[in-house]
């Protein structure tokens, strides 16, 4: 018992001192993590790199760049209601980063920023995930300057403070490398199995890490042949095989010129004409691109095993670890996808492979397109170029270094793979995304191993490639930091020069919900879903993603208004976004006048005159014409002329005549121009010379308020001049309403068959004026049966009598009044 109490006692003893040995020994090490430099400058890099992630979040927008955000913050906000992708709603891409978002929205409630929180934590993790890959690969100060690179770059900074999935699969491709660096210098199996499943989450996540994926996979492939083999790609390198190649690439090409001119062969040209998708582009691309590399190669064969290339591939049968590669990739995507394959096969195939194929851009872009858009694109396009034309010369680089190791190759050979398969999706830098990781490693790999003692040394006393190093990489690094200061400091965060509204965004976002939750909206649909996801309180149609209605699935308009009245949608909001898709794709134009023919419009938000959201009652009849509908322009009559949304042109002219109509400022505000000109001659088909539009519309019950601009002195009577805005119902009933600067007040004009009756209200020309007409009492001044629609025409015209040059400018046709006081 002694014994035993002893024993205890010491045991009791011992305790205290084992906790305290374990609390000093917890407490050295972090004084020497404290005290390593390199640790200190990852911590200022991730604060850094936080700071510009989450600097203004919460106040950076752009309506016109915003959308993705909107459709995946309501995608994952549905995940989260119970709702399936693919078969409840429209789900374009692969579900991984809408169900990792909808977890995030489980846990933490939904909330519109808790996505971009979400992206701005992975980005973060990104930073370290890097840092960890660049010392592994070649040192730590290698990883510093990678993450240092990740944490400044502005495509980095772009998608890790946006709600969108590249930030998840940049996370997952980094991890994919980890796992694959680890496994060509350790050899460890489960790491290549590992690698295979990031990979596989990655494509989970979107189709755009597919470069990515096949990149390390065949990079893997060549590292596990042999030694010989991935040393043979120096030959890559070497100056004289790309002379060779140009001069063999220079003959075909000018063969390929002369056979298209002379034999008139539609074929497109290299690097002057975009190469598609066709089987004869792709026959250039072989002959102009791949037939002279191989022809290249076989000159200097003497220094590439060709031969033994293909019995080491040929041998790749029998490896295990590729095998392990290729069945963690299958499962990683298989785990994410699989359900949905099994749940909705015919859904999901179409809404995230078929329905894509549509996008799918050039194979090669024209090197002449992109040297003549450069200089009038957005900063931030050119800027996502400018790390492209790092690409070459650092792949030059790699392959002509002195100790060319296994990590030079596996950066080298992802590089070029990377971005050759990025050329599969459409021409834009953003696409270029999963390629990013590789050429920052590849940038960081200058930098040689920092020595304190050597940092002691004055500058000059170091050594020639310790310089080069550091210029190259330091010049790369200011570039980066330079570009994300400055667009950090723009109303967006996205682009420097873009033209645009620098305070307006937020605030038309605000007002926008506030009024919609003010009227009790049930269900809305918004051409742009972000006005949708940025309010918990707004219940969201479950057909938000209008990109996917219009340009993927090619949905009727009719189709997709009588969807949102069968849903219950009793609110719609149009605003500048479908301006943006409009002119390439005039898709949006059925759209807005099939809403507008089924709804009523009940607020118009327009900081300026360029900027205009609508906001239609679904169901509700409409009330008149509304300022609106000048807010869009949209070509009609095969091109040949644009005119405001929903109106019809009018347009006489004869021998020697001109009738125009055009978009047109005046004195500040923007508006339709009436341009005519009348030679005086009297022509044998017309005696007159109109420019005007027409529109039919519910004849309205409250008063019109127009904004016009005369410039001419008015009177409509006879054969005289007509600037005027004409009303005519079906009963052929006529209301005329002029303006002149020659009456007092108003002058009403009656005709003798009492079916026309003329209005001259007193404007001074050539300024603007605003004026209210009132048809429900004209009609019943006049005695005539009110109409349930009316035709409204903007015209100006004259006769041959009264020759010369005549102008009428309108801004504004729109209800007003008590019945109409959310009209703004």
């Amino acid at each position: 018992m002694v014994d035993v109490a002893t024993a205890d006692q010491k045991h009791v003893k011992s305790a205290p001192a084992v906790s305290s040995n374990r609390l000093r020994r917890t407490l050295t090490w972090l004084s020497k993590v404290c005290k390593d430099r390199k640790f200190l400058a990852l911590l200022g890099i991730l604060a850094l790199g936080a700071y510009l992630r989450l600097w203004n979040i919460h106040h950076l927008f752009n309506i016109f760049e915003d959308f993705d955000e909107g459709v995946y913050s309501l995608g994952a906000r549905f995940i989260s209601q119970g709702y399936l992708p693919y078969q409840d709603f429209t789900l374009c891409h692969p579900p991984l980063y809408d169900l990792v978002l909808a977890s995030v929205y489980k846990i933490f409630g939904y909330g519109f920023f808790e996505g971009r929180y979400f992206s701005v934590a992975l980005s973060v993790a990104c930073i370290i995930l890097i840092y960890l890959v660049g010392k592994k690969m070649y040192h730590p100060t290698a990883g510093i300057v990678a993450a240092a690179l990740f944490a400044v770059s502005p495509d980095m900074v772009y998608f890790g403070r946006l709600a969108v999935q590249e930030t998840l699969g940049i996370f997952l491709i980094l991890l994919a490398i980890y796992f694959a660096i680890d496994f060509i210098q350790n050899k460890k199996r489960n790491r290549i199995f590992l690698c295979g499943l990031a990979l596989g989450l990655a494509v989970a996540t979107k189709y755009l890490f597919i470069p990515a994926a096949i990149a390390i996979i065949l990079t893997i492939i060549l590292l596990t042949m042999g030694e010989r083999f991935w040393e043979s790609l120096k030959t890559l390198g070497r100056p004289v095989l790309w002379l060779i190649y140009l001069c063999f690439a220079s003959i075909f090409c000018s063969l390929l010129m002369i056979l298209k001119w002379s034999m008139k062969l539609d074929v497109s040209i290299p690097f002057f004409e975009p190469l598609y998708w066709s089987v004869d582009d792709v026959a250039v691309t072989i002959l102009i691109f791949l037939l002279p590399l191989v022809i290249s190669l076989v000159i200097l064969e003497r220094n590439l095993p060709i031969k033994q290339w293909w019995f080491g591939l040929w041998g790749l049968r029998h490896n295990h670890g590729l095998r392990m590669l290729l069945a963690g990739s299958v499962l990683g995507f298989i785990f994410i996808t699989g359900f949905f394959w099994a749940k909705a096969p015919q859904e999901f195939l179409s809404q995230t492979i078929l329905l894509q194929q549509n996008r799918l851009g050039t194979t090669f872009p024209s090197l002449v397109e992109m040297i003549r858009y450069a200089p009038s694109a957005p900063a931030s396009v050119i800027m996502d170029l400018l790390p492209v034309l790092f690409v070459i010369p650092l792949v030059f680089a790699l392959l002509n270094k002195r100790g060319f190791s296994k990590s030079d190759c596996f950066l080298s050979m992802t590089l070029v793979v990377s971005f050759a398969f990025c050329q599969l999706f459409p021409t834009a830098p953003r696409y270029y995304v999963s390629a990013f990781p590789f050429l920052l490693l590849g940038i960081s790999q200058f930098m040689p191993p920092l020595d304190t003692k050597m940092l002691a040394s004055r500058f000059e006393m170091l050594s020639s490639s310790f310089k080069a190093g550091v210029l190259v990489v330091s010049s790369v690094s200011l570039i980066f930091m330079s570009v994300t200061i400055v667009q950090l400091t723009t109303w967006t965060g996205y682009d420097v020069f873009r033209v645009g509204f620098p305070s307006i965004d937020e605030h038309v976002y605000r007002e926008t919900i506030d009024y919609l939750e003010g009227a009790g909206a049930k269900k809305i649909y918004a051409d742009n879903p972000t006005f949708s996801a940025l309010s918990p309180n707004l219940d969201s149609t479950l057909a938000f993603d209008t990109f996917a209605l219009l340009w993927l699935e090619d949905r009727p308009p009719e189709r997709i208004v009588r969807d949102m009245i069968d849903e219950g949608v009793d609110y719609v909001v149009l605003s500048p976004w479908l301006n943006i898709w409009g002119d390439p794709y005039k898709k949006e134009v059925p759209l807005a006048e099939e809403v507008r023919r089924n709804a009523r419009l009940v607020k118009v938000i327009a900081p300026n005159p360029l900027f205009r959201v609508n906001i239609y009652m679904l169901g509700a009849k409409s009330e008149g014409v509304f300022n609106g509908d000048f807010d869009r322009w949209v070509e009609y009559k095969d091109k040949e002329i644009r005119l405001p949304l929903g109106w019809d042109p009018v347009l006489i002219t004869g021998d020697g005549d001109r009738a125009v109509i055009e978009e047109t400022y005046i004195a500040g505000e923007k508006c339709v121009g009436f341009i005519i000109y009348e030679d005086g001659l009297r022509d044998d088909k017309y005696d007159s010379t109109k420019a005007g539009i027409v529109q039919d519309i519910l004849f309205p019950e409250i008063e019109l308020k127009v904004q016009v601009f005369p410039t001419v002195n008015t009177v409509i009577t006879g054969r005289a001049l007509g600037p005027s805005i004409d009303f005519v119902d079906s009963h052929g009933h006529s209301l005329m309403v002029g303006f002149s600067d020659e009456v007092d007040g108003e002058e009403l004009i009656r005709y003798g068959d009492g079916s026309r009756i003329s209005i001259v209200k007193n404007a001074q020309l050539y300024q603007w004026s605003e004026h209210t007409i009132d048809l429900l009492a004209y009609w019943n001044q006049a005695g005539w049966q009110q109409p349930e629609k009316i035709r409204v025409c903007l015209v100006i015209s004259t006769y041959y009598s009264q020759p010369g040059y005549y102008a009428l400018y309108v801004a504004k046709v729109e209800t007003e009044g008590a019945k109409a006081g959310t009209i703004k």
